[in-house]
Protein backbone atom coordinates (compact mmCIF):
# COMPACT_ATOMS: atom_id res chain seq x y z
CA UNK A 1 0.00 0.00 0.00
CA UNK A 2 0.98 3.21 -0.35
CA UNK A 3 1.04 6.65 2.18
CA UNK A 4 -0.76 9.48 2.41
CA UNK A 5 1.39 12.49 3.26
CA UNK A 6 0.86 14.20 6.53
CA UNK A 7 -0.84 17.28 5.85
CA UNK A 8 -0.19 20.61 7.56
CA UNK A 9 -2.85 21.55 10.65
CA UNK A 10 -1.41 24.68 11.92
CA UNK A 11 -2.10 25.87 15.22
CA UNK A 12 -3.55 28.70 14.48
CA UNK A 13 -6.84 29.30 16.23
CA UNK A 14 -10.32 29.89 13.78
CA UNK A 15 -12.89 31.38 15.54
CA UNK A 16 -15.50 29.62 13.22
CA UNK A 17 -18.60 27.81 13.73
CA UNK A 18 -17.62 24.26 12.88
CA UNK A 19 -19.95 21.46 12.56
CA UNK A 20 -20.80 19.75 15.93
CA UNK A 21 -21.86 16.60 15.75
CA UNK A 22 -22.92 15.58 19.55
CA UNK A 23 -26.45 14.84 18.94
CA UNK A 24 -25.56 12.94 15.87
CA UNK A 25 -26.35 8.60 16.40
CA UNK A 26 -23.13 8.05 14.71
CA UNK A 27 -20.62 9.93 13.24
CA UNK A 28 -19.84 7.49 9.94
CA UNK A 29 -20.74 7.97 7.46
CA UNK A 30 -22.24 11.06 7.73
CA UNK A 31 -18.96 13.04 8.79
CA UNK A 32 -16.45 11.19 6.57
CA UNK A 33 -13.94 13.59 5.21
CA UNK A 34 -15.35 16.38 7.21
CA UNK A 35 -14.85 17.70 10.86
CA UNK A 36 -16.94 16.09 14.12
CA UNK A 37 -16.71 17.99 17.09
CA UNK A 38 -17.10 15.76 19.99
CA UNK A 39 -18.77 16.51 23.86
CA UNK A 40 -15.08 17.48 24.63
CA UNK A 41 -15.47 20.18 22.59
CA UNK A 42 -12.61 18.22 20.25
CA UNK A 43 -12.14 18.40 16.75
CA UNK A 44 -11.43 15.60 15.01
CA UNK A 45 -11.03 14.92 11.07
CA UNK A 46 -13.53 11.52 9.84
CA UNK A 47 -12.27 8.96 7.70
CA UNK A 48 -14.88 6.33 7.37
CA UNK A 49 -13.91 3.01 6.26
CA UNK A 50 -10.00 3.72 6.65
CA UNK A 51 -6.77 2.75 8.72
CA UNK A 52 -4.30 4.88 9.58
CA UNK A 53 -0.44 4.55 10.25
CA UNK A 54 1.47 5.28 12.58
CA UNK A 55 1.01 2.25 14.97
CA UNK A 56 -0.63 2.76 18.33
CA UNK A 57 1.03 2.85 21.36
CA UNK A 58 -2.06 1.69 23.43
CA UNK A 59 -5.03 0.26 22.98
CA UNK A 60 -8.31 -0.11 24.61
CA UNK A 61 -12.17 -1.67 24.34
CA UNK A 62 -15.32 1.07 23.84
CA UNK A 63 -18.76 1.20 23.30
CA UNK A 64 -18.54 3.71 20.33
CA UNK A 65 -16.30 5.86 18.19
CA UNK A 66 -17.23 8.98 19.69
CA UNK A 67 -16.10 6.88 23.28
CA UNK A 68 -12.59 6.33 21.68
CA UNK A 69 -12.80 9.77 20.26
CA UNK A 70 -12.83 10.41 24.19
CA UNK A 71 -10.54 8.76 25.47
CA UNK A 72 -7.84 10.19 23.09
CA UNK A 73 -9.32 13.72 24.86
CA UNK A 74 -8.39 12.13 27.88
CA UNK A 75 -4.74 11.24 27.01
CA UNK A 76 -4.37 14.86 26.36
CA UNK A 77 -0.96 15.66 23.81
CA UNK A 78 0.74 12.14 23.54
CA UNK A 79 -2.98 11.03 21.56
CA UNK A 80 -3.48 12.81 18.55
CA UNK A 81 -5.29 10.15 16.36
CA UNK A 82 -7.30 7.11 16.68
CA UNK A 83 -8.51 3.89 14.78
CA UNK A 84 -11.94 2.48 15.90
CA UNK A 85 -13.02 -1.01 14.79
CA UNK A 86 -16.42 -2.37 14.40
CA UNK A 87 -15.34 -5.31 17.63
CA UNK A 88 -15.01 -2.66 19.54
CA UNK A 89 -11.29 -1.56 19.58
CA UNK A 90 -10.07 1.56 20.14
CA UNK A 91 -6.28 2.58 19.49
CA UNK A 92 -4.82 5.40 20.31
CA UNK A 93 -2.10 6.85 18.39
CA UNK A 94 0.74 9.61 18.42
CA UNK A 95 0.57 11.11 15.29
CA UNK A 96 -1.51 10.38 12.04
CA UNK A 97 0.95 10.17 8.75
CA UNK A 98 -1.71 7.96 6.31
CA UNK A 99 -4.58 6.47 5.68
CA UNK A 100 -5.30 3.38 3.68
CA UNK A 101 -9.07 2.02 2.45
CA UNK A 102 -10.58 -0.59 5.16
CA UNK A 103 -13.86 -1.96 5.59
CA UNK A 104 -15.73 -1.79 9.13
CA UNK A 105 -12.11 0.42 10.48
CA UNK A 106 -12.75 3.93 11.12
CA UNK A 107 -10.03 6.58 12.07
CA UNK A 108 -9.75 10.32 13.30
CA UNK A 109 -7.50 12.65 13.55
CA UNK A 110 -7.25 15.78 15.56
CA UNK A 111 -8.28 19.04 13.94
CA UNK A 112 -7.13 22.47 14.41
CA UNK A 113 -8.50 24.55 11.41
CA UNK A 114 -5.31 25.82 8.98
CA UNK A 115 -5.15 29.80 8.84
CA UNK A 116 -7.22 31.77 6.03
CA UNK A 117 -4.97 31.15 2.70
CA UNK A 118 -2.71 34.18 2.36
CA UNK A 119 -3.44 36.85 1.80
CA UNK A 120 -7.03 38.18 3.27
CA UNK A 121 -7.81 40.68 0.83
CA UNK A 122 -11.69 40.70 1.29
CA UNK A 123 -11.64 44.60 0.73
CA UNK A 124 -10.59 44.00 -2.73
CA UNK A 125 -11.96 40.70 -3.77
CA UNK A 126 -15.17 39.82 -2.11
CA UNK A 127 -18.27 39.10 -4.45
CA UNK A 128 -21.58 40.56 -4.13
CA UNK A 129 -22.81 38.33 -2.18
CA UNK A 130 -20.83 38.60 0.91
CA UNK A 131 -23.35 39.09 3.53
CA UNK A 132 -26.05 36.81 2.56
CA UNK A 133 -27.49 34.33 4.27
CA UNK A 134 -26.99 30.61 2.78
CA UNK A 135 -29.97 29.09 0.75
CA UNK A 136 -32.15 26.74 2.41
CA UNK A 137 -30.92 23.43 3.05
CA UNK A 138 -27.54 24.27 2.66
CA UNK A 139 -25.45 24.01 5.31
CA UNK A 140 -21.41 24.55 6.04
CA UNK A 141 -20.11 21.46 6.02
CA UNK A 142 -23.32 19.32 5.35
CA UNK A 143 -24.27 17.27 2.54
CA UNK A 144 -23.68 18.44 -0.70
CA UNK A 145 -26.65 19.95 -3.24
CA UNK A 146 -27.51 19.81 -6.30
CA UNK A 147 -29.10 22.77 -7.84
CA UNK A 148 -30.60 23.13 -10.81
CA UNK A 149 -30.43 26.21 -13.06
CA UNK A 150 -31.95 27.26 -16.58
CA UNK A 151 -29.45 28.62 -19.04
CA UNK A 152 -30.02 28.89 -22.96
CA UNK A 153 -33.17 27.58 -22.56
CA UNK A 154 -31.77 24.18 -21.49
CA UNK A 155 -32.33 22.82 -17.89
CA UNK A 156 -28.90 22.50 -16.59
CA UNK A 157 -27.28 21.26 -13.02
CA UNK A 158 -24.35 21.52 -10.40
CA UNK A 159 -23.45 20.12 -7.48
CA UNK A 160 -22.48 22.52 -5.06
CA UNK A 161 -20.70 21.89 -1.22
CA UNK A 162 -19.81 24.67 1.37
CA UNK A 163 -16.95 24.07 3.33
CA UNK A 164 -17.72 23.79 7.84
CA UNK A 165 -15.65 26.83 8.27
CA UNK A 166 -17.82 28.86 5.78
CA UNK A 167 -18.19 32.58 6.98
CA UNK A 168 -20.87 34.84 5.23
CA UNK A 169 -18.37 37.45 6.11
CA UNK A 170 -15.40 35.92 4.84
CA UNK A 171 -14.50 35.94 1.06
CA UNK A 172 -14.02 32.04 0.35
CA UNK A 173 -12.47 30.51 -2.94
CA UNK A 174 -14.32 29.18 -5.53
CA UNK A 175 -13.18 25.77 -7.25
CA UNK A 176 -15.08 24.67 -10.03
CA UNK A 177 -14.28 21.14 -10.81
CA UNK A 178 -15.51 19.02 -13.99
CA UNK A 179 -16.21 15.82 -14.64
CA UNK A 180 -15.29 12.89 -16.93
CA UNK A 181 -17.23 11.78 -20.18
CA UNK A 182 -19.76 9.76 -18.98
CA UNK A 183 -19.32 10.37 -15.56
CA UNK A 184 -21.17 12.80 -12.89
CA UNK A 185 -20.97 15.33 -10.28
CA UNK A 186 -21.02 13.20 -7.67
CA UNK A 187 -18.56 10.83 -8.76
CA UNK A 188 -16.63 13.43 -9.53
CA UNK A 189 -16.72 14.76 -5.51
CA UNK A 190 -16.25 11.23 -4.83
CA UNK A 191 -13.00 10.70 -6.67
CA UNK A 192 -11.22 14.35 -6.41
CA UNK A 193 -11.93 14.53 -2.30
CA UNK A 194 -12.25 18.44 -2.57
CA UNK A 195 -14.54 18.52 0.07
CA UNK A 196 -12.26 16.85 2.65
CA UNK A 197 -11.57 19.57 4.94
CA UNK A 198 -8.08 18.87 5.68
CA UNK A 199 -7.05 19.31 1.89
CA UNK A 200 -9.66 22.32 1.41
CA UNK A 201 -10.71 23.70 4.54
CA UNK A 202 -11.86 27.13 2.83
CA UNK A 203 -13.17 27.07 -0.80
CA UNK A 204 -16.68 26.58 -1.98
CA UNK A 205 -16.64 23.80 -4.52
CA UNK A 206 -18.95 24.00 -7.60
CA UNK A 207 -19.67 20.82 -9.61
CA UNK A 208 -21.42 21.19 -12.86
CA UNK A 209 -22.95 18.40 -14.63
CA UNK A 210 -22.23 18.10 -18.38
CA UNK A 211 -25.19 17.61 -21.17
CA UNK A 212 -25.64 15.44 -24.60
CA UNK A 213 -24.19 12.17 -22.65
CA UNK A 214 -21.81 13.94 -19.80
CA UNK A 215 -19.48 15.49 -22.04
CA UNK A 216 -18.08 18.86 -22.43
CA UNK A 217 -17.09 21.05 -24.77
CA UNK A 218 -13.37 20.15 -26.36
CA UNK A 219 -15.00 16.52 -26.98
CA UNK A 220 -15.55 14.93 -30.41
CA UNK A 221 -19.18 13.95 -29.45
CA UNK A 222 -19.28 18.04 -28.40
CA UNK A 223 -18.38 19.30 -32.30
CA UNK A 224 -20.93 20.64 -34.15
CA UNK A 225 -23.99 20.36 -32.16
CA UNK A 226 -23.79 23.88 -30.63
CA UNK A 227 -22.88 23.33 -27.10
CA UNK A 228 -21.97 25.82 -24.84
CA UNK A 229 -20.67 24.97 -21.76
CA UNK A 230 -17.93 28.27 -21.98
CA UNK A 231 -21.49 30.01 -21.26
CA UNK A 232 -22.61 28.01 -18.92
CA UNK A 233 -19.68 27.87 -16.83
CA UNK A 234 -19.78 32.18 -17.40
CA UNK A 235 -23.09 32.07 -15.82
CA UNK A 236 -22.52 29.57 -13.13
CA UNK A 237 -19.27 32.53 -11.27
CA UNK A 238 -21.81 35.18 -11.79
CA UNK A 239 -24.61 33.13 -10.42
CA UNK A 240 -22.38 31.82 -7.35
CA UNK A 241 -20.39 34.92 -7.07
CA UNK A 242 -24.12 36.84 -6.10
CA UNK A 243 -25.46 33.96 -3.75
CA UNK A 244 -21.86 33.10 -1.79
CA UNK A 245 -18.90 34.89 -0.48
CA UNK A 246 -16.55 34.83 -3.00
CA UNK A 247 -13.02 35.79 -3.26
CA UNK A 248 -13.10 36.87 -7.19
CA UNK A 249 -9.68 37.11 -7.38
CA UNK A 250 -9.45 33.18 -6.30
CA UNK A 251 -11.55 31.34 -8.48
CA UNK A 252 -9.96 27.66 -9.78
CA UNK A 253 -11.12 25.26 -12.76
CA UNK A 254 -9.99 21.52 -12.16
CA UNK A 255 -11.32 18.35 -14.09
CA UNK A 256 -10.96 15.05 -14.78
CA UNK A 257 -10.03 13.43 -18.25
CA UNK A 258 -12.65 15.39 -20.45
CA UNK A 259 -13.26 17.84 -17.80
CA UNK A 260 -9.87 18.60 -17.14
CA UNK A 261 -9.64 18.87 -21.59
CA UNK A 262 -12.39 21.31 -20.74
CA UNK A 263 -10.45 23.17 -17.69
CA UNK A 264 -7.92 23.83 -21.14
CA UNK A 265 -10.34 24.95 -23.45
CA UNK A 266 -11.09 27.57 -20.30
CA UNK A 267 -7.30 28.47 -20.09
CA UNK A 268 -7.75 29.09 -23.53
CA UNK A 269 -10.68 31.23 -23.87
CA UNK A 270 -9.77 35.08 -24.10
CA UNK A 271 -11.88 36.77 -22.37
CA UNK A 272 -13.57 33.64 -19.99
CA UNK A 273 -9.34 32.70 -18.82
CA UNK A 274 -9.78 36.07 -17.07
CA UNK A 275 -12.32 35.16 -14.62
CA UNK A 276 -10.30 32.02 -13.79
CA UNK A 277 -6.92 32.91 -11.44
CA UNK A 278 -5.25 29.26 -11.73
CA UNK A 279 -6.36 25.97 -13.38
CA UNK A 280 -5.58 22.37 -12.84
CA UNK A 281 -5.90 19.44 -14.80
CA UNK A 282 -5.96 15.52 -13.98
CA UNK A 283 -5.79 12.98 -16.89
CA UNK A 284 -6.39 15.68 -19.26
CA UNK A 285 -8.62 14.42 -22.58
CA UNK A 286 -6.75 17.30 -24.44
CA UNK A 287 -7.93 16.94 -28.42
CA UNK A 288 -6.42 18.75 -31.10
CA UNK A 289 -8.53 19.55 -34.54
CA UNK A 290 -6.01 17.63 -36.81
CA UNK A 291 -7.76 14.66 -37.51
CA UNK A 292 -6.84 10.90 -36.68
CA UNK A 293 -6.04 10.28 -40.06
CA UNK A 294 -3.26 13.27 -40.04
CA UNK A 295 -2.25 11.97 -36.46
CA UNK A 296 1.47 10.93 -37.09
CA UNK A 297 3.26 12.60 -34.79
CA UNK A 298 1.40 13.43 -31.53
CA UNK A 299 4.72 15.09 -29.73
CA UNK A 300 4.41 17.52 -32.51
CA UNK A 301 1.18 17.93 -33.71
CA UNK A 302 -0.43 21.81 -32.73
CA UNK A 303 -2.07 22.18 -29.69
CA UNK A 304 -2.88 25.56 -29.88
CA UNK A 305 -6.11 24.35 -32.37
CA UNK A 306 -8.60 22.75 -30.66
CA UNK A 307 -11.68 21.64 -30.83
CA UNK A 308 -13.39 24.75 -30.09
CA UNK A 309 -10.89 27.13 -31.31
CA UNK A 310 -7.86 28.57 -30.82
CA UNK A 311 -5.94 28.40 -27.85
CA UNK A 312 -5.74 32.33 -27.65
CA UNK A 313 -6.01 33.17 -22.85
CA UNK A 314 -6.33 36.44 -21.53
CA UNK A 315 -3.53 36.36 -19.17
CA UNK A 316 -0.52 34.20 -18.37
CA UNK A 317 -1.89 30.57 -16.96
CA UNK A 318 -0.32 28.63 -13.51
CA UNK A 319 -1.43 25.36 -14.75
CA UNK A 320 -0.98 21.70 -13.05
CA UNK A 321 -1.15 18.76 -14.53
CA UNK A 322 -1.23 14.93 -13.16
CA UNK A 323 -1.27 12.18 -15.48
CA UNK A 324 -0.59 8.43 -15.13
CA UNK A 325 2.29 6.38 -17.52
CA UNK A 326 -0.26 3.64 -17.72
CA UNK A 327 -3.44 5.41 -18.63
CA UNK A 328 -5.06 3.19 -20.83
CA UNK A 329 -7.64 5.47 -22.38
CA UNK A 330 -5.62 8.84 -22.58
CA UNK A 331 -2.29 7.67 -23.30
CA UNK A 332 0.54 9.52 -22.10
CA UNK A 333 1.85 9.35 -25.54
CA UNK A 334 -0.92 11.13 -27.40
CA UNK A 335 -2.49 9.20 -30.41
CA UNK A 336 -5.30 8.77 -32.55
CA UNK A 337 -8.52 8.57 -31.08
CA UNK A 338 -12.39 9.08 -31.96
CA UNK A 339 -11.36 10.73 -34.48
CA UNK A 340 -9.16 13.20 -33.47
CA UNK A 341 -5.02 13.51 -32.50
CA UNK A 342 -3.96 13.52 -28.74
CA UNK A 343 -0.76 14.96 -28.31
CA UNK A 344 1.59 13.46 -26.07
CA UNK A 345 1.23 14.85 -22.51
CA UNK A 346 4.87 15.99 -22.43
CA UNK A 347 4.42 17.95 -25.67
CA UNK A 348 0.94 19.28 -24.43
CA UNK A 349 2.14 21.25 -21.30
CA UNK A 350 5.43 21.86 -23.11
CA UNK A 351 3.64 24.30 -25.25
CA UNK A 352 1.55 25.64 -22.42
CA UNK A 353 4.91 26.69 -20.74
CA UNK A 354 6.04 28.50 -24.36
CA UNK A 355 2.53 30.06 -24.16
CA UNK A 356 2.94 31.61 -20.68
CA UNK A 357 6.84 32.80 -22.39
CA UNK A 358 8.87 29.96 -20.08
CA UNK A 359 11.69 28.10 -21.04
CA UNK A 360 10.90 24.70 -22.01
CA UNK A 361 13.20 23.03 -20.21
CA UNK A 362 11.63 21.65 -16.66
CA UNK A 363 12.85 21.54 -13.22
CA UNK A 364 12.61 17.85 -12.82
CA UNK A 365 12.19 16.59 -9.48
CA UNK A 366 11.48 13.28 -7.38
CA UNK A 367 8.00 13.88 -5.27
CA UNK A 368 7.40 12.26 -1.69
CA UNK A 369 11.34 11.01 -2.20
CA UNK A 370 9.08 8.69 -4.77
CA UNK A 371 11.31 8.04 -8.58
CA UNK A 372 7.74 6.71 -9.72
CA UNK A 373 6.55 10.14 -8.82
CA UNK A 374 8.16 13.06 -10.79
CA UNK A 375 7.12 16.93 -11.31
CA UNK A 376 8.71 19.01 -14.08
CA UNK A 377 8.47 22.43 -13.42
CA UNK A 378 8.53 25.68 -15.68
CA UNK A 379 9.56 28.92 -15.07
CA UNK A 380 11.49 28.73 -11.85
CA UNK A 381 10.35 27.92 -8.37
CA UNK A 382 6.99 26.86 -8.06
CA UNK A 383 6.59 25.96 -12.01
CA UNK A 384 4.20 28.49 -13.05
CA UNK A 385 3.30 25.60 -15.27
CA UNK A 386 3.90 22.09 -14.05
CA UNK A 387 3.27 18.47 -14.81
CA UNK A 388 3.37 15.58 -12.37
CA UNK A 389 3.83 12.57 -14.04
CA UNK A 390 3.05 9.56 -12.05
CA UNK A 391 4.59 5.56 -13.45
CA UNK A 392 2.15 3.06 -13.91
CA UNK A 393 -1.04 4.80 -12.72
CA UNK A 394 -4.05 4.24 -15.42
CA UNK A 395 -7.00 6.47 -16.02
CA UNK A 396 -7.74 7.94 -12.60
CA UNK A 397 -7.62 10.77 -9.99
CA UNK A 398 -4.73 9.71 -7.53
CA UNK A 399 -5.43 9.00 -4.41
CA UNK A 400 -3.55 7.18 -2.34
CA UNK A 401 -6.36 6.11 -0.11
CA UNK A 402 -7.14 4.15 -3.61
CA UNK A 403 -3.24 2.74 -3.88
CA UNK A 404 -1.91 5.86 -5.76
CA UNK A 405 1.40 6.95 -5.23
CA UNK A 406 0.32 10.81 -4.13
CA UNK A 407 -2.79 12.24 -3.00
CA UNK A 408 -2.88 14.98 -5.72
CA UNK A 409 -5.71 17.18 -4.62
CA UNK A 410 -3.42 18.63 -2.22
CA UNK A 411 -1.00 19.12 -4.98
CA UNK A 412 -3.61 21.05 -7.14
CA UNK A 413 -4.53 22.73 -4.02
CA UNK A 414 -1.06 23.91 -3.68
CA UNK A 415 -0.13 25.02 -6.95
CA UNK A 416 -3.77 27.46 -6.49
CA UNK A 417 -2.88 29.24 -3.48
CA UNK A 418 0.82 29.44 -4.55
CA UNK A 419 -0.39 31.45 -7.48
CA UNK A 420 -2.35 33.75 -5.57
CA UNK A 421 -0.26 34.79 -3.25
CA UNK A 422 1.23 38.36 -4.15
CA UNK A 423 4.09 37.59 -1.83
CA UNK A 424 5.22 35.16 -4.42
CA UNK A 425 5.29 30.91 -5.08
CA UNK A 426 6.85 30.22 -1.98
CA UNK A 427 5.30 28.32 0.72
CA UNK A 428 2.65 25.52 -0.04
CA UNK A 429 -0.66 25.81 1.36
CA UNK A 430 -0.31 22.06 2.58
CA UNK A 431 2.57 20.74 4.02
CA UNK A 432 3.72 17.61 1.60
CA UNK A 433 6.81 16.13 2.14
CA UNK A 434 9.71 17.04 0.25
CA UNK A 435 10.42 16.45 -3.11
CA UNK A 436 14.17 15.21 -3.93
CA UNK A 437 16.36 16.42 -7.09
CA UNK A 438 17.36 13.81 -9.59
CA UNK A 439 19.78 12.82 -11.03
CA UNK A 440 21.04 14.81 -14.62
CA UNK A 441 18.88 13.74 -17.16
CA UNK A 442 16.84 14.19 -20.45
CA UNK A 443 14.11 11.92 -19.83
CA UNK A 444 12.33 10.96 -16.99
CA UNK A 445 12.06 7.08 -16.07
CA UNK A 446 10.30 5.59 -13.26
CA UNK A 447 10.97 2.04 -11.42
CA UNK A 448 8.77 0.36 -9.41
CA UNK A 449 8.49 1.41 -5.83
CA UNK A 450 6.66 0.07 -2.66
CA UNK A 451 5.07 1.78 0.44
CA UNK A 452 3.52 -0.25 2.93
CA UNK A 453 1.36 0.46 6.08
CA UNK A 454 0.08 -1.89 8.51
CA UNK A 455 -3.62 -1.90 10.18
CA UNK A 456 -4.15 -0.42 13.81
CA UNK A 457 -1.24 -1.76 16.14
CA UNK A 458 2.13 -1.11 13.87
CA UNK A 459 3.28 0.23 11.07
CA UNK A 460 6.47 0.39 8.37
CA UNK A 461 7.09 2.51 5.03
CA UNK A 462 10.04 2.21 2.76
CA UNK A 463 10.89 4.92 -0.04
CA UNK A 464 14.02 5.52 -2.65
CA UNK A 465 15.44 8.60 -3.71
CA UNK A 466 17.62 10.20 -5.63
CA UNK A 467 20.21 13.01 -5.40
CA UNK A 468 21.45 16.22 -7.08
CA UNK A 469 20.16 18.72 -9.61
CA UNK A 470 19.17 19.23 -13.24
CA UNK A 471 16.83 20.37 -15.86
CA UNK A 472 15.12 18.51 -18.30
CA UNK A 473 13.48 19.39 -21.43
CA UNK A 474 10.83 17.16 -21.48
CA UNK A 475 9.11 14.07 -19.55
CA UNK A 476 9.10 10.82 -21.22
CA UNK A 477 6.38 8.44 -20.49
CA UNK A 478 7.38 5.09 -18.85
CA UNK A 479 5.81 1.54 -18.15
CA UNK A 480 4.84 0.33 -15.09
CA UNK A 481 1.37 -2.15 -13.27
CA UNK A 482 -1.33 0.28 -13.02
CA UNK A 483 -4.44 1.03 -10.77
CA UNK A 484 -8.33 0.47 -12.05
CA UNK A 485 -9.92 2.79 -14.80
CA UNK A 486 -12.14 5.62 -14.63
CA UNK A 487 -14.75 6.49 -17.21
CA UNK A 488 -14.04 6.91 -20.34
CA UNK A 489 -12.74 10.35 -22.36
Amino acid sequence: MWSRPLLSLSLFAVLQPLVYAQNLSGVCPAYDGLVYTDANNQSYAIYCNSDSSPGSYTNQNTASFAACMAVCDTAGSACQSVTYTTGGACYLKAGFSSNTTASGVYSAQKFTAPPYPAPQLNYANASTGCGTPLPAGITPGGTSTSVNVTYGGLTRSYRIHIPSLYDIHKASPLILSFHGRGSSPGLNEQESGLDKINWNPYGIVVYPQGINGAQWQGDPMAVGIGEDDTGFTDYLITAIQSQYCIDTGRTFATGMSNGGGFSGILACNSSLSSRFAAFGMHSGAFYTNTTDIQCTSPSTVLTSNNLVGTCAPGHTIPLLEVHGTADGTIPYLGGARRGYCLPTIAHWVSDWAARDGLSTTANMTYLYNNPNVTRFEYGGAGGMVTHVQVGGMDHVWAQTANGAPIDSTPLMINHFYRWTNPNGPTFDYLNVPAASNVTASSTATTSASSTSTSASSTSTSSSSASSGSTSASSPASTSASTTSTAPAS
